[in-house]
């Protein structure tokens, strides 16, 4: 691979660690959830996402080996974007279960796999520390957008209470576009039912 081709994928990198971090919602969501529904409900709710995120870590790797990082990673965002966005659209504990399920399935899709496609595109050399740099700066970067968007998140809570939903769900929904043109190098499995694949797993 060409320097430019890799300085290419490098930014795309750093762009997609600045959107998935944009939590808008992440010193508001208390606050919103108290709008609609009760302290004992909110419980219910986090418990509910905890287990179903829990569950989904265990068929994703499955569907990674089956169908594609690349795949699972770009479907994986929009379902969290679209779990969010849903979520500040809701008013009752029923679609707050649905966006939030969908959100927790969405991010156990994406975890690692993100960095693992990253990875198998850039193809650096084994020896070469510019990896570890690129991550290195991803990190300082997602931690900026984290900090910019808790803040903001905030004061635009005041104005409008589900715009930082809005903004969330759409940033998370658009970093499954910035890797639109990254595919999975591996080999993808020999297809037979996916089932007993999880089952395995």
């Amino acid at each position: 691979m060409d320097k430019l081709q890799q300085k290419i994928i490098s930014n795309q990198y750093l762009i997609y660690k600045v959107f998935t971090n944009f939590w808008f919602v992440s010193a508001v969501w208390l606050y919103f959830y108290r709008i609609f529904i009760t302290d004992q409900q909110v419980g219910i709710l986090d418990g509910l996402a905890f287990a179903i995120g829990l569950i989904a870590e265990v068929p994703s790797g499955a569907l990674a080996d089956k169908f594609g990082r690349g795949r699972l990673v770009k479907i994986g965002q929009f379902l969290a974007g679209i779990g969010i966005g849903m979520q500040g659209l809701s008013t009752q504990l029923e679609w707050f279960i649905v966006g939030q399920s969908l959100m927790m399935i969405g991010l156990a899709f994406v975890s690692g796999a993100d960095e693992a496609l990253f990875y198998e595109n850039l193809k650096f050399d084994e020896t070469s520390a510019k990896w570890k740099k690129l991550v290195t700066r991803g990190a300082q970067l997602s931690l900026l957008a984290t900090l910019f968007a808790t803040i903001s998140g905030g004061i635009i809570y005041n104005v409008d209470s589900r715009v930082p939903w809005l903004l969330n769900g759409f940033a998370f929904a658009f970093s499954s576009i910035i890797i639109w043109n990254l595919k999975d190098t591996r080999p993808l499995k020999k297809r037979k039912k996916i089932l007993p694949e999880i089952k395995d797993y």
